[in-house]
């Protein structure tokens, strides 16, 4: 009994630092989502047309290495003309909506969508694509 309780504990920690080491290595990588055996494109083609349009928006600007301004997509949403608090409830879960769906296509924990403070006012947040997702997207991908 004693030497099957032993080779049970060695057993789990193994285990647990072998787990450990596997998550360390694949936030490590540029992520592969062809390894999936998926597309991008299959990806766009399940977002909504909002989604799709907030995407696309997101990845043409990340592109020309500008992040993306709450007004900005704001217009997209058709949010600019209402309540602060509806905006960003809107705003959030839309980009909630597109990381979720993204997090399920492609088994990668990182967030497709992220966001900052905008460095001259610390008020204001920009929104942007994780810089090692942003290779997977090719650039006619939304042409």
């Amino acid at each position: 009994i004693f030497l099957s309780i032993v080779f049970g504990v060695l057993f789990y920690t193994y285990y647990k630092k072998y787990k450990k080491s596997n998550q360390l290595e694949r936030n490590d990588k540029v992520y592969t989502i062809e390894s999936d055996k998926k597309t991008i494109n299959d990806f766009i083609q399940n977002l909504t047309e909002i989604e799709r349009q907030l995407l696309e928006l997101l990845v043409r600007n990340n592109w020309n290495s500008n992040n993306t301004s709450v007004n900005q997509i704001n217009k997209i949403l058709g949010t600019e003309k209402k309540d602060v608090k509806v905006q960003n409830n809107i705003r959030g879960e839309i980009i909630n909506q597109i990381n979720d769906k993204f997090s399920m296509y492609s088994s990668i924990i990182d967030k497709l969508i992220e966001r900052q403070r905008v460095e001259f006012d610390k008020r204001y947040v920009e929104y942007f694509i994780n810089e090692k997702l942003l290779l997977k997207f090719p650039k006619k991908i939304f042409d």
